[in-house]
């Protein structure tokens, strides 16, 4: 006798794996992860909270909104 596990169909919306927002809303660095996907925003949000975690400076520059951390390799 054999047990198994009854499949269910899973519905993933089709706006979730592009980078476009129809709604426009920021998710939150926990709702990243546990969408495993978010708008580029959202995900330059969650990768400054996890350098900030690890105690690695960054932030998002506001006018270009682009990436600015700490990086050691680059030390004289």
């Amino acid at each position: 006798m054999s047990v198994g596990i009854p499949a269910r169909q899973v519905y993933t919306p089709r706006w979730e794996h592009s980078d476009d927002n129809p709604y426009n809303v920021v998710v939150s660095p926990r709702g990243v992860v546990r969408l495993g996907c978010a708008d580029e925003l959202s995900k330059k949000i969650l990768f400054v909270a996890l350098c900030r975690t690890a105690g690695i400076p960054a932030r998002i520059e506001e006018v270009e909104r682009k990436l600015q951390y700490w990086d050691k390799s680059l030390e004289p």
